[in-house]
């Protein structure tokens, strides 16, 4: 009996712990296989590398476009090469200590997008421009939402 009240006793408290928390530091609260419960927070997620990047990208417009293997070849030389170049441009901004100018990084993306979309043929480009559109949706309610949270939290 007491170790039933204790067992609800820390449920309880670590379930309001959570409940109080900002969202930053939620925890998780797990019980094995003996009845133990512990707590564990979530494992902050794993940036990807360029080349992983590019690899998804690729595996993404293969089945999106239903590239060819020529155009499958360009478009990802097209993707290092624009990656390389955000490299670069990053390593800049780092050492001028100033944050990355936004211009130059929408003409990057467009030229990009040019680039690919010589590869393609007519039917790939609408599929392409609706890929484009959709990216930049999610891009500006990302931009929306993050917005939303910093005037909450103030």
């Amino acid at each position: 009996m007491k170790k039933s009240i204790l067992l609800f006793a820390v449920v309880a408290f670590f379930t309001s712990m959570s409940f109080t928390s900002n969202g930053a530091n939620k925890t998780v609260l797990l019980q094995n296989e003996n009845g133990i419960i512990s707590q564990q927070r979530p494992q902050k997620a794993q940036r990807m590398t360029p080349e992983e990047r590019i690899k998804k990208e690729i595996e993404t417009y293969q089945k999106t476009l239903s590239l060819t293997a020529d155009q499958t070849t360009k478009i990802k030389k097209i993707f290092t090469d624009s990656a390389e170049a955000k490299k670069k441009e990053a390593l800049a901004s780092k050492e001028s200590k100033q944050r990355p100018d936004r211009t130059k990084m929408l003409a990057n993306m467009e030229k990009e997008n040019k680039a690919i979309r010589a590869v393609l043929n007519d039917e790939q480009k609408v599929k392409f421009d609706t890929m484009i559109k959709e990216k930049k949706e999610k891009m500006e309610q990302r931009r929306n939402n993050a917005t939303e949270k910093n005037n909450r939290d103030k």
